[in-house]
This record gives C-alpha cells, structure tokens and sequence, in this order.
C-alpha cells in the first residue's frame, strides 16, 4: 500500500546530499509523496499542508527541543504541533538528530504517532533507518509494528503512539527506561501517598 506523504527535506550544508538523497529516493519510489526540499521556507510547508491531504509528514533535516530547521530558518514546534493537528496526519517522521523533546509535544498536543531520534545519530544510520522504515510502511501494517520492525533493541529511535499521556508527553508502554524524574516522583508517592492518601507515612501512623 502507499501513504500519502509529504517529505520536507531542505538544502542544508551539513548533510551528506548523497546520503539523504537516497533515503528520499526510497520514499518516493514506494509512496505518494510531495517533496519538498532545495530551498525550503516556512510558507512552503504551510501551502502544502493547506493544499493537500497527507496521512504522515515526514521530515530529513536536523531537529532540536524548540523545532527543525528549514533552509534559513528554524520551524518551530508550535507550528509542528499544527501541521501535525491536520485532520488525516497519522504520524510525523524526525529523521533528525535529537528531536525527543519535540517529538513528545507534537505526539502529546496533536494526538498522533510520532518517530524521532533521541541523541545525535549518524547520517549512514539515519538513512538507513528510513529506507527501512519507508519500505515497511508499504505493508498493511500499523506505525508501531512498522517501526518495530526496522529498529534495533539499542536503536537511538524512539516511537511514542497516538495514547501518549498529553499531561506529560509520554507514553509508557512505548517509552525506554522510565526518566528520573518519574523515579521520583514514584518514589514520593509510595513515602508520601497520593494526594497524602496511601503512602508509607499514612500506614505506619496507623500501625
């Protein structure tokens, strides 16, 4: 099967072009895609997005926690949240380097599936990655099972689904090891209970 998708992969001097010129090859061959790339502007993105349906928006850029980066400018994560809010948008695709924070925003605030890197990742493991993901995604398969499909048990890649926590941006049954600060605040409630209700202070004033 194909997804429609729209591709956005600007010009940008620090990507190896042959390298992600063959991750974007991929993905049209297989898929109904919209590229965008050479020059890319905010207004580019925001014109395909209002003249098109797309089920998944896939990005080949590099990414931070306040957005991506176009050709001579950053998209930030507020627009990312709204293109991602569009009506048939399943799924955004960060074939970035360190874009967890980002990608927890946009899959908590606009309720979709969302793929991303959570630490700097080789451009070679990065395309291949996507070529991977781009094939697999030809199946009749949901995001999830696609995308568990391609990545490694030590991947640098994270998957957060459509049922992330939007209160907290996260998903624990996708998610890796839990953050300290969920230790942390675990760990409070089993001393302090919830809400002062539970906890170990308020059994052993019991006992």
């Amino acid at each position: 099967m194909q997804r429609k998708i729209l591709l956005i992969a600007p010009d940008i001097p620090s990507l190896p072009r042959l390298r992600t010129d063959a991750e974007v090859s991929t993905i049209q061959r297989n898929h109904d895609t919209r590229l965008l790339s050479g020059v890319v502007r905010s207004e580019d993105v925001t014109a395909a997005i209002t003249e098109d349906d797309y089920q998944i928006i896939w990005f080949v850029t590099h990414g931070a926690a306040d957005g991506v980066r176009l050709t001579d400018e950053n998209l930030s994560v507020e627009a990312l949240i709204q293109y991602a809010k569009s009506d048939t948008v399943e799924a955004v695709i960060f074939n970035t380097c360190e874009s967890e924070p980002l990608a927890l925003r946009v899959s908590g605030e606009a309720a979709v599936n969302v793929i991303c890197t959570i630490a700097l990742v080789d451009n070679g493991d990065a395309v291949r990655l996507g070529s991977l993901l781009a094939v697999k995604l030809t199946e009749d398969i949901d995001y999830r099972d696609a995308y568990d499909a391609v990545s490694s048990g030590s991947s640098l890649y994270r998957f957060y689904g459509i049922h992330s926590t939007r209160s907290a941006y996260h998903n624990t049954a996708n998610s890796a090891m839990p953050s300290l600060d969920d230790d942390v605040r675990a760990l409070k409630e089993a001393v302090f209970g919830l809400y002062g209700i539970g906890g170990l202070i308020q059994r052993t004033a019991k006992m």
